[in-house]
Parts: C-alpha cells; sequence; structure tokens
C-alpha cells in the first residue's frame, strides 16, 4: 500500500471517528448530521491479483464531503475485478487499488525475464513497464518490445525471473517471439504504483 493510500484510509478513519463522535442522537443540542454517503471497504485482506468476491466487501457510510472521487460507492463495481496490490482489511476502495477491466483488445501474457537481470524493484502488481529485448551474439542488440505494459505479477524464484503483463491483443504473437529472440528485460516506470 502506498504512502498516499494510508493516508486516504487514515483520513476515511478520522472522518468515521468524527462522525461517531459527533452524533448524540438523544441530546437536547444534538448537532445535524452531515450529508451521508457509502464507501466500499474490504472486510478481509486481499492479494493482488485476487479477484474481489461479494464477502471480501463491505459498505461504510460516511460524510460525503470526505468522500475522495475516485472512491468506489458501490459494490457491484468491482465484483470479478482484481485487486491491483495487495490490500489489508479495512482498506477503503478506490480506482487506484482495483484493477482496470481488461478490454476485448489487451491480454494477459506471462514472458520469462532475463534470469540474470531479474526482477528488477518495484515491479508490483499495478506497476508500469517498458519491455526489452536483448538477443546474443558477437554483437548484442537491444530493441524496445513494448511501451508501457502493466504488470499484472513479477516474481523471481531460484535464478528465474518471470512477469504476468497486460499487451494489446494485436501483438501477443510479437512479444511471444521477442521471449524466444533473446534475453527480456522489464524496465519500471518511476513513480508508477
Amino acid at each position: 500500500m502506498t504512502a498516499r493510500h494510508r493516508r486516504r484510509l487514515a483520513a476515511l478513519a478520522a472522518a468515521v471517528l468524527t462522525v461517531v463522535g459527533v452524533a448524540d442522537p438523544g441530546g437536547p443540542q444534538a448537532q445535524p448530521r452531515p450529508p451521508m454517503a457509502q464507501a466500499v471497504v474490504l472486510l478481509r485482506p486481499v492479494a493482488a491479483g485476487t479477484r474481489f468476491a461479494a464477502e471480501d466487501l463491505g459498505v461504510l457510510r460516511v460524510p460525503a464531503a470526505s468522500l475522495a472521487q475516485a472512491q468506489i460507492t458501490d459494490p457491484a463495481a468491482v465484483l470479478g475485478r482484481p485487486a491491483s496490490l495487495d490490500l489489508p482489511a479495512g482498506t477503503p476502495l478506490s480506482t487506484a487499488v482495483v484493477a482496470a477491466r481488461p478490454g476485448p483488445a489487451t491480454r494477459e501474457l506471462a514472458v520469462r525475464l532475463d534470469g540474470t537481470a531479474g526482477v528488477p524493484a518495484g515491479a508490483a502488481a499495478g506497476g508500469v513497464a517498458d519491455l526489452y529485448l536483448t538477443t546474443a551474439g558477437p554483437r548484442p542488440r537491444t530493441t524496445l518490445v513494448l511501451r508501457d505494459a502493466l504488470v499484472v505479477s513479477a516474481r523471481q524464484d531460484a535464478g528465474e525471473a518471470a512477469a504476468t503483463i497486460r499487451v494489446p491483443l494485436a501483438i501477443v504473437d510479437r512479444v511471444i517471439a521477442a521471449e524466444a529472440g533473446g534475453a527480456l528485460r522489464l524496465v519500471m516506470h518511476a513513480g508508477v504504483a
């Protein structure tokens, strides 16, 4: 979870605590309640890439003024969609933590990466990277295969590295051919999480 997500979670929790502390339904000097809205929150932890199920989601009533523009307010909007990163219970869902629906023109493709270079720092689910191919031989050559690929997942085990990336359907065969033609490397975009 990024610092921005932690700040939003803290702000949402503070807003809820403020509402709970302000509400005094029985007192003669009860303050008017602010307009309320609902926010979708996680009832249990969800790992990156896991698709949200109804039992993962809850609704929390919060002051409408405390909702971020990207806050998800309808649980149906995220059912079946994957989390873009690991999320703890209590996380308010926003468009930043829910992976975009892959359109019919994209596919998720697993590729082997250069085992020596491995998985770069920041290759977490939801990151954006460029994919490069380096061919072997007396004159190694490096070429760009794909720009701005969404990283769905990445892992490195015992000298082997792999990533699943979302690619346009039209170039799936080109990426597969590149994997067979040499060593692939992910180059992560800075500041993208």
